[in-house]
């Protein structure tokens, strides 16, 4: 990423989603599609990685397993 403020937010709304996710707040389709709008399947990796620990441990794996499958992890 870089310093443009567009992908700062952009970035923020991606961890944020991700968070409620993993709080069980959606489903699993719709954080695929924030990550996919965002086109920001890098740092979902990485904001996937940071969270260790946090939230479900299944929809955790659940959503890292998908990303492995679209080629993205």
């Amino acid at each position: 990423m870089d310093d443009n403020p567009l992908d700062e937010a952009d970035a923020m709304w991606t961890r944020k989603a991700i968070k409620a996710y993993l709080d069980g707040e959606h489903n699993l389709s719709w954080i695929i599609g924030v990550i996919e709008a965002a086109d920001d399947v890098e740092a979902a990796r990485v904001f996937l990685g940071e969270m260790v620990g946090y939230g479900d441990a299944e929809r955790r794996d659940d959503l890292r397993r998908r990303l492995e499958a679209e080629g993205a992890a």
